[in-house]
């Protein structure tokens, strides 16, 4: 008997944006969440505190002596709303964002607006990382 064991929510086709940008310059960051369980995912609802099975989204700068593009020189936005979408802080407060709810077999687009400063100095370098939480499940008595 063969058992395949895995997440039930996966991302097959990578992340995608633009890998270099100048000063002053942006990106749209994306990725696809498809549920590949047999359940319904995602969608907490804030109020009633429940959700099928919550997914949620972190976005953070990766710190490290590789990565030398100053903590104020990328400015990263929701991904619901780019006009008057919500900064998110990279580095010190990085915040969970929920996704709403994917049914067996669907997907769901992600994306982040991606901003360089205009002062931002030349060839600096930095990683954008991204966590996606699966809550857990509770076990049976």
């Amino acid at each position: 008997v063969t058992v395949n064991l895995r997440y039930p929510i996966e991302n097959s086709d990578g992340i995608k944006a633009l890998r270099s940008l100048c000063p002053g310059e942006e990106t749209i960051v994306s990725f696809v969440l498809e549920n590949v369980g047999a359940e319904p995912l995602g969608g907490f609802n804030v109020d009633a505190h429940k959700s099928p099975r919550r997914i949620a989204l972190r976005y953070f700068y990766l710190r490290s002596r590789k990565y030398d593009l100053p903590a104020d020189g990328a400015h990263c936005y929701t991904h619901t709303d780019f006009e008057e979408g919500m900064e998110i802080d990279l580095v010190t407060n990085p915040m969970l964002f929920d996704v709403p709810e994917i049914a067996p077999g669907d997907t769901h687009d992600s994306k982040a607006r991606l901003s360089l400063g205009k002062d931002t100095p030349l060839y600096s370098r930095m990683a954008l990382v991204m966590d996606v939480f699966i809550q857990s499940l509770t076990v049976p008595k």
